[in-house]
């Protein structure tokens, strides 16, 4: 009855370390795809900036663009105006 008593310990303890082992491994391999989404999303991010730094650099063309056609334009209309004087 002793040895019968020890032996369902042993048995229960095997067990209770098996569950164990089953435990560590599925957090083992949650953490690592944990790890993968991080380093997904940080690519993400880096891309979204690259993404907003191109946008802002072309607004920034875009502006300057204007600003030049709009001085072209104005002194368009001074020559004009002179040259009308002129006349």
């Amino acid at each position: 009855a002793m040895d019968q008593n020890r032996d369902d310990i042993i048995e229960h303890m095997r067990q209770e370390i098996a569950t164990l082992r089953r435990t560590s491994a599925e957090a083992v391999s949650t953490s690592i795809r944990l790890s993968e989404q991080l380093a997904n999303a940080n690519l993400e991010v880096s891309r979204s900036r690259e993404a907003v730094r191109d946008l802002e650099d072309m607004l920034q063309r875009e502006a300057s663009a204007r600003k030049e056609a709009e001085r072209g334009r104005d002194l368009e209309m001074e020559r004009r105006r002179a040259a009308e004087n002129a006349l």
